[in-house]
């Protein structure tokens, strides 16, 4: 359900679809199984990404109250990011992947016995989105970290995430939500408990996908998508193993290690050249997104009058834009360069949103919103392509969970401050105010993203 936070460097003169076919052929058997159980769990999370909302407008007419399925979301993936970025630091990632796919699978097989015997009321649906939203954090960053070790070639790095968010894309945003709202109109649980298949499936897959080292020898754990520097709690960073605190009064020197890892992180994050101007960025994309997010099914419902496999539709066509835009990601940002796609992106959705205040039909609704969803795509892409070249691999988690509570932390308060202007004006008004505040945020972080990521598409990985 999220937002949805997942370049490539060519041969300068050589043609574009020779680099892009030797990159794709060089990612590789664990990389297209971590494909395969990405596109799989997507399509659960499509399904329920349009199932959830569907059910809270069955539960309550509160404009407010609905878009709170999405801000509890948002605000539990802002609440777990700290802890699960340690977590992917000090532990095995490839096994918090599974473990974070059970959970899921787990709370949606719940939620599905829960409707058969009764219903979940709305405050179920908060718990479960919650959930959803820690898991899909642990997972995320967890994946991240590891990711280039399924990518051995630095250069096909762009158009391996690329490929990754597209199947994601197509999966969460087109192929679910496509199915999702005609599953909801025959059986209001055959959405959920799809997606509870899903995230089994996709635990198998991951673990099935994960990378071997060689014969005779160890990968570093930090590589191996386990704990920084190979042994579990040492704290490994940026500049090597740091040794827990000695015992004494106070907190146990275990919670001290743990306290010092992440204090660690919070020096990075703030040292790291680029860093902190692409958290600004991609927060006020965030901030604006889950405002209009956070009342589409509002406004799908009673502005454009559609029903529920109408939604589903509108979603799912929408997304389209989306799963080209990803696709293409790599070839974009190595055109373009990371700087531009950002600035680009944040037009486009400005654009996209102002268009949603004015457009009448379900059809045009469709490529309006197409085009902002074509934007958040590609920028996507660049800024998970450049987080990985701007931080040190056993820096990842922690950095990453810094970055993206700074991202979730604006989620929850944009979907509310939709719901609540949908609520007194009607939700096109909604649109006309996240239009404006990205233009308007644009303009702050636009010059100092332009000074601090110069350079950032030829930085090597860490």
């Amino acid at each position: 359900m999220g937002a949805g936070e997942p370049s490539a460097l060519g041969v300068k003169g050589a043609n574009t679809e020779q680099v892009s076919a030797v990159q794709s052929r060089a990612l590789g058997s664990a990389f297209w199984g971590l494909w395969t159980a990405t596109g799989i769990s997507s399509v659960g999370d499509g399904l329920v990404a349009v199932a959830l909302p569907l059910l809270a407008t069955r539960l309550t007419q509160s404009a407010l109250l609905i878009a709170g399925v999405a801000a509890a979301n948002r605000a539990a993936s802002a609440l777990g990011a700290l802890p699960a970025g340690l977590l992917a630091d000090r532990f095995d990632r490839w096994k918090a992947m599974v473990a974070s796919d059970i959970v899921s699978g787990s709370t949606m097989a719940l939620l599905v016995l829960t409707m058969v015997f009764g219903s979940p009321g709305i405050a179920g649906l908060y718990l479960a989105s919650a959930v959803l939203g820690l898991c899909e954090m642990v997972y995320r960053l967890s994946m991240q970290g590891a990711f280039p070790d399924v990518v051995r070639d630095s250069s096909a790095l762009g158009t391996a995430n690329g490929r990754l968010i597209a199947v994601e894309g197509a999966g969460e945003q087109f192929v679910g939500p496509g199915i999702g709202g005609v599953l909801f109109g025959v059986v209001r649980s055959l959405p959920f408990g799809a997606d509870a298949v899903s995230f089994f499936a996709s635990a198998a897959l991951v673990g099935a996908s994960r990378p071997r080292p060689p014969a005779g020898a160890a990968l570093d754990g930090a590589r191996n998508g386990g704990p920084a520097g190979g042994v579990e709690g040492t704290g490994a960073g940026a500049g090597g193993p740091s040794a827990p605190p000695a015992p004494g009064a106070g907190a146990s020197p275990a919670y001290r290690a743990w306290r010092a890892d992440m204090a660690e992180g919070v020096r990075a994050f703030r040292a790291l050249p680029g860093v902190s101007a692409l958290t600004l960025a991609t927060s006020s994309q965030a901030l604006c997104n889950w405002m209009v997010l956070g009342v589409l099914v509002v406004f799908a419902e009673r502005s454009l009058h559609l029903g529920t496999s109408g939604y589903g539709l509108f979603y799912a066509f929408s997304a389209l834009a989306g799963v080209v835009g990803s696709f293409f990601g790599g070839w974009f940002q190595k055109r373009l360069g990371t700087r531009r796609i950002m600035v680009a992106a944040g037009l486009a959705c400005a654009v996209s949103y102002a268009g949603l205040s004015v457009v009448a039909g379900a059809v045009a609704a469709v490529f309006v919103y197409g085009l902002g969803e074509l934007g958040v795509a590609v920028y996507n892409v660049g800024s998970v392509t450049a987080r990985q070249r701007l931080v040190p691999r056993a820096m990842f988690g922690r950095v990453g969970g810094i970055y993206r509570l700074s991202v979730l932390a604006v989620s929850p308060l944009g979907a509310l401050v939709g719901g609540a202007v949908a609520s007194a004006a009607g939700p096109r008004v909604t649109m006309v105010v996240a239009s404006a505040t990205v233009l308007a945020l644009l303009a702050v972080w636009g010059p100092k993203c332009w000074r601090q990521l110069d350079g950032v598409d030829d930085r090597p990985i860490t």
